[in-house]
């Protein structure tokens, strides 16, 4: 665009290049705003799998491992009393269904991790003076499932093992340190498990998120714009057009941005609204 007044030099800054376009990594919780409920609840499910599985297949390394060691590198001089066909069958069904259900509370806490982040609900909680977090349904589920699903663990254990009356179930739930540690043990162990599965579902969409912060954070911090007023930054990710909505005084303003917006890659066209 022409410069308004051709006697008065252009004193727009110069535009310096960006290093890479792109912002700081957005929040995690970022990847629940564009991933779908159908991505959320497959990424919940593996996650709440994995969390019993996991330990399970560390155990049994550790169990062949330290068998191996105190048994000088042979496994052949023990004698182990093996258990009957119906205790392993048994064993197995619970292992199975402590697996399947873990993964379906993974799915309800995917989800309700996804619509707390929408509707922007969580709570906050305080312990002691120091810890606080702000927990949402998702962490309340964990808290109540969980510890119920490790004294129904323990209950199939002893029942496995030939007891037929433990008090191991009822002495977990009556100690609160216990169950509370438990789901949040959980909670975190899933956490850890879902944002990296999601990950793969959610990268074009967090690229575009982040191309949309980027162009944001440009706009609001380049001097020559700062007596405007910039509302909106939405970019089309079907077709890169990028939309701007603020007040721009003069053509020199909407140079200015027009500028800017093609600085981030991806943007094919700039358009602008008051």
């Amino acid at each position: 665009m022409i410069n308004a007044n051709p006697h008065r030099p252009d004193v727009t800054p110069a535009l310096e290049p960006l290093a890479n376009g792109l912002p700081d990594v957005l929040d995690a919780d970022t990847m629940l705003t564009v991933a779908g409920w159908r991505a959320v609840s497959l990424a919940g499910f593996v996650a709440g799998m994995l969390v019993p599985i996991v330990p399970l297949v560390l155990l049994a390394l550790v169990g062949v491992v330290a068998t191996v060691v105190l048994n000088h590198g042979t496994v052949d001089s023990v004698t182990l009393s093996a258990p009957t066909s119906e205790s392993t069958i048994t064993a197995l069904y619970l292992t199975l269904l402590v697996v399947l259900t873990s993964g379906i509370l993974g799915i309800a806490m995917g989800l309700l991790r996804r619509w707390s982040v929408r509707k922007g609900i969580s709570w906050r909680l305080l312990i002691g003076h120091y810890f606080s977090s702000h927990p949402g349904p998702h962490s309340v589920v964990a808290l109540i499932i969980v510890p119920l699903l490790v004294a129904a663990i323990l209950h199939g254990v002893s029942v496995v093992g030939g007891y037929s009356l433990s008090f191991a179930p009822l002495l977990f739930l009556i100690i609160p340190p216990a169950w509370i540690l438990s789901g949040l043990m959980y909670e975190s162990a899933w956490e850890a498990l879902v944002f990296p599965l999601l990950r793969s579902r959610t990268a074009e969409p967090m690229l575009w998120l982040a191309r949309e912060a980027a162009l944001l954070r440009l706009l609001r911090d380049d001097s020559y714009l700062f007596e405007c007023r910039l509302r909106d930054v939405r970019i089309d990710t079907a077709t890169g057009v990028a939309h701007i909505v603020g007040d721009f005084p003069t053509p020199d303003h909407l140079r200015r941005a027009r500028e800017v917006g093609f600085r981030v890659v991806g943007v094919t066209e700039v358009e602008f609204a008051g």
